[in-house]
């Protein structure tokens, strides 16, 4: 091999290895200052008011056996106060609550404590619900498709999230004033 060509197979390696050093350095500056967090945006987490319209799934029919069509329903507002008591929202009132909290970021590691006051059954529910899309009786279902729970008169509030995992998993976050701010005021009529 003549000397000429040896340089050039240098050259080459060695931008080549420069290419793949910059790529990796690239791909590790951004898994680092994009990467994962370990939390969740409530915009992401909870449906968004626009969408709910559009809603529609295949999912099994407890009825049947087998997929139905489910499409939105309505909104649920369920409540504790002398029993327990539950409200229809309007979309527009949800979107109220979803404006309010959509910039929340969730608890990276929620405390056991915080995780222990959703323990209660007098939590305040919201209630995303679903149906199916025919509605003959032998095979109509309506089921919930989503939940968000409140903690009365508190600051955390915690979403449903639909992992592929088994079990209920839920995203918590802290909302100072969230439930005199934002949920009071549906329970008991919006201005």
């Amino acid at each position: 091999m003549n000397p000429a060509m040896k340089k050039d197979i240098r050259g080459f390696l060695w931008v080549l290895f420069l290419g793949i050093a910059a790529g990796a350095i690239c791909v590790l500056f951004l898994v680092l200052y994009y990467g994962p967090s370990g939390k969740y945006m409530a915009k992401n987490t909870l449906l968004a008011p626009h969408t709910l319209s559009k809603l529609w799934y295949s999912d099994v029919n407890s009825k049947t056996g087998g997929n139905s069509r489910f499409v939105f329903q309505k909104i649920l507002l369920s409540y504790w106060e002398k029993g327990q008591k539950s409200v229809q929202l309007d979309e527009k009132q949800y979107a109220s609550l979803y404006d309010a909290i959509s910039s929340d970021k969730s608890l990276l590691e929620p405390s056991q404590e915080v995780i222990h006051f959703f323990d209660s059954d007098k939590l305040t529910r919201i209630m995303v619900m679903v149906k199916t899309e025919d509605n003959a009786s032998w095979q109509y279902v309506s089921k919930e498709f989503q939940e968000v729970q409140f903690i009365p008169d508190g600051d955390y509030y915690r979403i449903e999230l639909h992992e592929d995992a088994s079990g209920n998993h839920w995203a918590y976050f802290y909302h100072p004033g969230i439930y005199k701010e934002v949920i009071h005021p549906l329970i008991h009529g919006m201005p």
